[in-house]
């Protein structure tokens, strides 16, 4: 269904990561880890600011 569709992935994969947050919390390895691959997904798609603000969120995490 998302095969050769980044954005797609990276909008299916936000709507899962909100509710990770909302079930796990920010902190939970799980959240972490979505919050990566999101940040992976969105880099493989145009939206370059999208992109920046995912990685800066995610670095966060880690920091």
């Amino acid at each position: 269904m998302l095969a050769g569709d980044p954005a797609g992935a990276a909008a299916a994969l936000a709507e899962a990561l909100d509710d990770m947050v909302r079930v796990f919390g920010d902190d939970h390895d799980h959240t972490r880890t979505a919050r990566y691959e999101l940040a992976r997904w969105r880099a493989q798609s145009p939206a370059s600011a999208a992109v920046s603000r995912a990685v800066h969120k995610a670095r966060r995490m880690f920091i």
